[in-house]
This record gives C-alpha cells, sequence and structure tokens, in this order.
C-alpha cells in the first residue's frame, strides 16, 4: 500500500486490513509449493475474502494437501448509517471471526497459473472478509 493511500485511509479513520502485514504469495512471486506447509489459502472474490484451507504438507513440485476451513459468525457488531442506496455500514473492517478445520483433507494440483487469476492467494493467517457496502 502506497504511503499517500494509508493516508487517506486514516483520516476517513478506517482500520487497515491486517494484509499489509502478511506475507502474500501470489503468481508474481509463487516460486513452488516447497516451504508453504502452515500457510493458507485464501480466495478472493472481488471485495469479499473467503478461507479455502490450510496446507498441511506438500509432495513433489506441484502437489499439496489441504485441510479444509471455515469461518464462523462475525463476531463484530456492525454498525450502519443511512445513506448509500440503502445503508452505509462504518466499520466493516473491523470484522471478526473463529475459523475451524472440517471434512477430510485433500490433495490439489497448485500451480502458477491457478495463482494467476488473482482469485487465490496464499497468506500466513485464514480471513474471512465480507464487503457490507457492496
Amino acid at each position: 500500500m502506497q504511503e499517500w493511500q494509508e493516508e487517506i485511509l486514516e483520516q476517513e479513520g478506517f482500520n487497515k486490513l491486517k494484509t499489509e502485514q502478511m506475507e502474500t504469495i501470489n503468481s508474481r512471486n509463487y516460486i513452488g509449493v516447497q516451504g508453504l506447509e502452515g500457510r493458507f489459502i485464501n480466495r478472493r472474490l472481488w471485495s469479499d475474502t473467503n478461507p479455502v484451507g490450510k496446507i498441511i504438507s506438500t509432495r513433489g513440485k506441484n502437489f499439496v494437501t489441504i485441510q479444509p476451513i471455515e469461518a464462523g459468525k462475525n463476531k463484530t457488531k456492525m454498525s450502519f448509517e443511512i445513506g448509500g442506496f440503502s445503508a452505509i455500514c462504518t466499520n466493516q473492517y473491523e470484522q471478526s471471526y473463529d475459523f475451524t478445520e472440517l471434512g477430510e483433507p485433500y490433495e490439489i494440483r497448485l500451480s502458477k497459473s491457478m495463482l494467476s487469476n488473482r482469485y487465490y492467494y496464499i497468506e500466513s493467517a485464514p480471513r474471512n472478509h465480507y464487503d457490507y457496502n457492496f
């Protein structure tokens, strides 16, 4: 994030997402699956983010075993003000979730092209974010 973008967020009173503090792996800096154990795959769909799972093991150059993860309900009381089409959520960046492992682990082939569609990101923590203002 550029310095001027941080200043705008601070001036408008937004709490920055913790994305800047997490190392994100995408198609630009992906070099293979070695060393990815313990990281999380998150799927970004436009302005929403959902956790996919935790990488629990790797095999060969491209295969990873993923333990599926699900986000619970949002623990934050959301604040809405009149405006926009119906309402504006003033604290949508303060969302907080508990994550639980569910189901059986499965294996996928992880490639640079999978990360290049800009939907999947490998990060150091699971993330869930719902855009209430979209």
